[in-house]
């Protein structure tokens, strides 16, 4: 797995958090811009979990960059109470 997040503090709950759960490996995490997608190569993660919420609009964009073919997504996004 793969945990993808613009805010390190994201990244690094939900590594902590996925990598203890029973059967889950967390192979890497990166901040999903631009200049971070060739560690998806090297890790070929099964799954990408991909944090949005910090700035939605940005990460879809570059959500979009993702190569044909890659690894399934789980994106995380935000909504707003009230």
């Amino acid at each position: 797995m793969l945990v993808v997040s613009l805010d390190r503090l994201s990244q690094a709950g939900l590594t902590a958090l996925l990598d203890q759960q029973l059967g889950l490996t967390v192979a890497g995490q990166v901040s999903g811009d631009e200049d971070s997608f060739l560690p998806a190569e090297i890790y070929q993660p099964g799954l990408i979990v991909w944090d949005v919420s910090l700035d939605t609009a940005v990460a879809m964009c570059f959500l979009g960059l993702l190569p044909e073919g890659s690894s399934p997504g789980l994106a995380l996004v935000a909504t707003q109470w009230g």
